[in-house]
């Protein structure tokens, strides 16, 4: 037991630091407006330093600056000392922004150099890989006209301008999860009558992938939608996220994931740039150790003490809607509306494109309604040939009842790999094996004392709306060890190992209401087979494995678990084996820290 905790021990402590960062981007405030400064060592002895304002909010919906033609170009210097960063940072400050006052610059230069020394010299446990930049203060929303609505303010205008009050982040599995960006609606409003209520909110529809090197190009492509936008049915806008943020990935060797850390991030106009960070070391590994209730009799085979270590890789992280009739399209047009079941076709020459047409009505209608139309006017281009064409006859369509299906699934998301040791103590630990050589597969599996391999999901399917996840399909493949004594061993000593594999297809589906606490079930199919020539399984059925999983955290990196498991042979039911699991899961170096290790 001890040698086993000193060897995991010994494997794990190899961890890499992470010396200076050649390139660090920040953000300070000085009378009342921010400004974003990038630090970069360009070579040795060769320094640089940009320092730059914020875009400002224009009524007329243009970004502004007051920034000279100079505003772009570094400053490049030769000692990276307290007097000749100040220096350059004072004359950037003079020269572009018109500021004279000497003593608050020196001030708030050197408050500025420290942050960047600091940085510089910081050992990381979580290593950074990617900046997120809130590329300016204002934003550009357009319409989606989205059916039939006698609603004609503002927000039904196709173009209009935005100031960005925030927008926060929750990243997850290499995917920014969930991102929310509150705007204020167009309208003159007094800095000191900013409220909730003045906000548009919009979201996107699924995550959106950012471990990839060209998942950045990808995510400026990706929409932001507020539905039923300032709670006006029907009317709905969206933003593109290209124009709101910039994802500016940190280059490593070695490193071709650029999945950022679970975690959440909030940028503003007054703070324009975050770090996206890597994992703890202390989470690279997650460890657990568990005991099996059942276990504690006697005559029950299994691990009075067990431990796990495991570990989840991310692959293909790009996510899509599941239902294709529910997207929010994008027309060429920049116009969409979702699809309605047309009755009867206009009798024209050529069949006009309905998806990019405008219907035009004369009355209020509501789902589910039947409406007949004098006149069905329709564009290839609304843009720039409106109408293009008009037909008189008469046309009858229906106004759908269709929600939003918000539900969004995942090909290949992850891989992950376990090593469990199933029987740390002595008693009932050895498979004893009859004169005829067979073994039974719940034997097999029962009496593992060593178990190491991985999993992959092929397929998950999400269902936010119920707090539901379904890994459809998971495939596995494990080897296994086994200490066998056979009938004619007269003592221990002739013990012998006996590898083993087995293959596995899981499904299962996991409930996660809240950040504290969540359960799963699922269903397994285990294929043994057994490595030994001498020795042959009894049955070559399999097993069926049913498990029930729940957890609680308390606290952001430990959590308290119990497991259900209910084993047994396909064709032989009465064979089966029942697992009753309470276990922690902890940090293994929590609390182990680097003495070089200091904050900014």
């Amino acid at each position: 037991m001890k040698r086993l905790f000193t060897l995991l021990f010994g494997v794990f402590s190899i961890c890499t630091t992470y010396g200076q960062s050649n390139r660090i981007l920040g953000d300070f405030a000085f009378k009342n407006q921010v400004y974003t400064y990038e630090y970069i060592k360009e070579d040795t002895d060769i320094y640089s330093l940009l320092v730059s304002r914020s875009t400002k909010f224009s009524p007329s919906g243009a970004d502004s600056t007051t920034a000279d033609s100079d505003s772009t170009t570094k400053v490049i210097f030769d000692k990276f000392i307290k007097e000749e960063f100040v220096k350059v940072f004072s004359d950037q400050m003079k020269k572009k922004y018109n500021i004279t006052d000497t003593t608050a610059l020196n001030e708030i230069g050197t408050e500025v150099f420290f942050r960047v020394k600091a940085r510089r010299e910081f050992v990381n446990d979580n290593p950074l890989t990617a900046y997120l930049i809130l590329k300016r203060d204002t934003i550009y929303s357009f319409s989606i006209s989205k059916g039939l609505n006698q609603y004609r303010g503002n927000l039904r205008t196709f173009k209009l301008t935005h100031k960005i009050h925030d927008v926060e982040i929750e990243t997850e599995d290499g995917t920014i999860k969930n991102i929310t960006a509150r705007l204020l609606k167009n309208r003159p409003i007094l800095s000191n009558q900013i409220t909730q209520r003045d906000f548009l909110i919009f979201k996107n529809l699924y995550p959106i992938s950012i471990s990839g090197k060209f998942d950045p190009e990808r995510m400026a492509d990706t929409y932001l939608y507020c539905l039923e936008c300032g709670g006006i049915t029907n009317v709905s806008r969206y933003v593109k996220l290209g124009d709101l943020a910039i994802l500016d990935i940190i280059y490593e060797n070695d490193k071709d994931d650029y999945s950022p850390a679970n975690s959440k991030i909030h940028v503003s106009p007054q703070n324009p740039i975050e770090e996206l960070r890597k994992e703890r070391r202390s989470k690279i590994i997650e460890a657990a150790a568990f005991s099996d209730f059942l276990g504690l009799r006697n005559e029950r085979p299994n691990g009075l003490i067990q431990f796990e270590v495991k570990r989840r890789f991310n692959l293909w992280t790009k996510h899509a809607p599941w239902n294709k009739e529910s997207k929010i399209r994008e027309a060429s047009s920049l116009y969409a509306y979702e699809p309605y079941a047309i009755r009867n076709e206009p009798s024209l020459s050529s069949k006009p494109d309905y998806s990019n047409a405008v219907r035009l009505v004369t009355k209020s209608v509501q789902k589910g309604d039947s409406v007949r139309v004098a006149q069905y006017q329709y564009s290839t281009n609304l843009i720039s040939s409106l109408p293009s064409l008009v037909d008189s006859s008469s046309l009858s369509f229906s106004v759908p009842k269709r929600r939003h299906n918000f539900t969004y699934y995942n090909w290949f998301g992850f891989v992950e790999f376990k090593l469990l040791f199933a029987k740390l103590e002595e008693k009932n630990k050895y498979l004893k094996i009859t004169q005829k050589q067979d073994v039974r597969p719940i034997d097999l599996y029962r009496y593992q004392l060593i178990n190491f391999g991985g999993q992959l999901n092929i397929v998950k399917l999400v269902f936010p709306q119920t707090k539901l996840t379904w890994n459809c399909l998971q495939v596995g493949l494990n080897w296994q060890s086994n200490s066998i004594i056979r009938s004619t061993d007269v003592s221990r000593d002739t013990l012998n190992f006996v590898s083993s594999a087995y293959y596995m297809l899981s499904t299962g589906v996991l409930f996660r209401p809240d950040g504290r606490f969540g359960a799963s079930a699922g269903i397994d199919y285990i294929r043994p087979k057994i490595w030994e020539p001498s020795l042959v399984l009894e049955n070559r059925g399999g097993l069926i494995r049913y498990s029930f999983d729940a957890y609680f955290k308390p606290n952001d990196n430990n959590r308290i678990f119990a497991r259900a498991r209910f084993t047994r042979e396909i064709t032989r039911n009465a064979l089966d084996f029942a697992q009753i699991q309470i276990g922690y899961q902890f940090d293994i170096f929590q609390g182990v820290e680097d003495p070089k290790k200091f904050e900014p």
